[in-house]
């Protein structure tokens, strides 16, 4: 858990974002509202006010340690002044509940402002009093902090609870019951600061399908034929075993199967957040048909498709899982995050990247990563994807939206990233075979815009990574293989 003393944060490293740090009540319904508000490019969850020097979430929920649940959020003061700010905080909970909000009940829900700076304070003290007149009733909203020492340090909270609406939150009841009624508060007193105001933009239309004839045997299962035409679908040049080609099947597969079913609901965005596959028969070729199940609970996305060639080999059996956005304008949301990525962009001819030969390339294949160095007492690379190497026709294999780095991206980092732990075997002719894999995908990557490739564990047969991109954690890759 990272830990950051909180006045030094008013600005952020660029000088052109800056950071505020509020509290009021449960810290997943504050993100939620936090990262709908127009200017604001990213939101922390965490803890601050309290004592004890390394906060967990169990022991914040216990209050004993007088920390309130809280979130940072960094925002663009040319767009969002930081009284707007506040004035959206106050506005999108109840200030008038002493050490609580709703059924939330004590001193971790309490609503406070952390202010990080003497500037920061007098804006506080005035967005107070503002609210105050407009509502003709007193706030019991604290500002705290300024004093500094241990109440003043901001403490990350656990991975699990970043983003968490996104996530888990859309089938969390609780979630589902309270921050629903907060975002339409939200729209209604705000609506010239709300993201996802006004016409809801829908997922662009496909104008081709990878699958055809569907057979649908039932509400969960359909069989299908795959398309065999390299010429519209380029990356079946590749093996059939090939990382890449597998999770581009995993996309235009369950989206086949998905319209199928009738389950596909293009006015709502959807986003792939875990998947793993496992290759059957090494010898197979490539995929002639398929099938597609859906699995888990009624409103899950979660599904298994299984691949056989023209001999009826079963190629690879690969899984999935994701969320639906059911309450978000999905292109206006993600433009915060695109803005803080964009001011760290770096051209292309500034980074240096491994060679072909270190990353098992072929001479058509433009690389993705750059040479691995000891990081302390871990391996670690960074990687660059532009729409020059990592989209057509810059890259001869690589489709997708143009807009963020992608599944099929991430699946061949993976295998450069085998390739270079088994460069000096594969410099004396060993070939190396992915044979399984598992992404839990949790962050959009940015275009452009460099990344993190950290070994957090690795054998001669397998690597775990972790990505980040702007110090925020995006993936964590598994990749399992064999040397031919």
């Amino acid at each position: 858990m990272s830990t950051t003393n909180a006045p030094n944060g008013e600005q952020a490293e660029d000088n052109q974002m800056a950071q505020a740090i509020i509290a009021g009540g449960c810290f997943w319904c504050t993100e939620a509202v936090m990262n709908d508000v127009i200017g604001v490019g990213s939101v922390e969850s965490g803890y601050i006010g309290g004592d004890d020097p390394d906060p967990t979430y169990k022991a914040v929920c216990s209050g004993t340690t007088g920390h309130a649940e809280g979130v940072r959020v960094t925002f663009d003061p040319s767009v969002l002044s930081y009284g707007d700010l506040l004035d959206v905080f106050l506005g999108t909970h109840d200030p008038t509940q002493l050490n609580r909000q709703g059924h939330d009940v004590g001193t971790q829900y309490r609503s406070a402002i952390f202010p990080l700076g003497d500037a920061q304070a007098a804006e506080a003290e005035a967005a107070i009093a503002r609210w105050n007149a407009e509502n003709s009733c007193n706030a019991v909203t604290t500002i705290e902090g300024l004093e500094g020492g241990a109440r003043s340090i901001w403490h990350s909270a656990e991975g699990y609870h970043q983003e968490y609406w996104e996530g888990d939150g859309q089938r969390n009841p609780y979630c589902l019951a309270t921050i629903p009624p907060k975002l339409e508060k939200l729209r209604k007193s705000f609506a010239g600061k709300v993201k996802s105001w006004g016409p809801q933009k829908t997922m662009p239309k496909l104008d081709r399908s990878y699958t055809m004839n569907h057979d649908v045997q039932s509400e969960f299962r359909v069989a299908f034929d795959c398309s065999e035409d390299a010429a519209q679908w380029p990356w079946l040049a590749l093996p059939a075993q090939h990382p890449l080609v597998i999770q581009t099947q995993n996309f235009w597969t369950s989206v086949g199967a998905t319209q199928a079913i009738g389950s596909r609901d293009d006015d709502k965005w959807s986003a792939l957040t875990w998947t793993d596959w496992e290759l059957g028969d090494r010898k197979a070729g490539m995929a002639q048909r398929g099938v597609f199940e859906r699995k888990g609970k009624e409103g899950e996305m979660a599904f298994t498709t299984t691949l056989y060639d023209k001999l009826d080999r079963k190629i690879v059996t690969i899984g999935g899982k994701g969320v639906i956005f059911k309450n978000r304008n999905f292109e206006d949301w993600r433009e915060g995050s695109k803005s803080v990525a964009s001011k760290a962009k770096l051209p292309q001819d500034d980074f240096v990247y491994a060679t072909q030969k270190q990353l098992g390339l072929s001479r058509l294949e433009p690389p993705l990563l750059g040479p691995l160095a000891q990081n302390n007492e871990t391996l670690a690379t960074q990687a660059l994807i532009t729409k020059s190497n990592g989209l057509m026709p810059g890259h001869p294999f690589f489709s997708g939206s143009g807009d963020h780095v992608n599944a099929p991206h991430l699946a061949e980092i993976g295998r450069q990233t085998a390739s270079l732990l088994n460069a000096s075997l594969l410099r004396e002719g060993a070939q190396l075979e992915i044979t399984s894999g598992e992404m839990d995908m949790h962050r959009y990557i940015e275009l452009d815009t460099p990344f993190a490739v950290v070994l957090e564990e690795h054998t001669d047969v397998m690597a775990k990574l972790r990505i980040s991109q702007l110090e925020k954690s995006c993936a964590v890759i598994i990749m399992r293989w064999r040397l031919i």
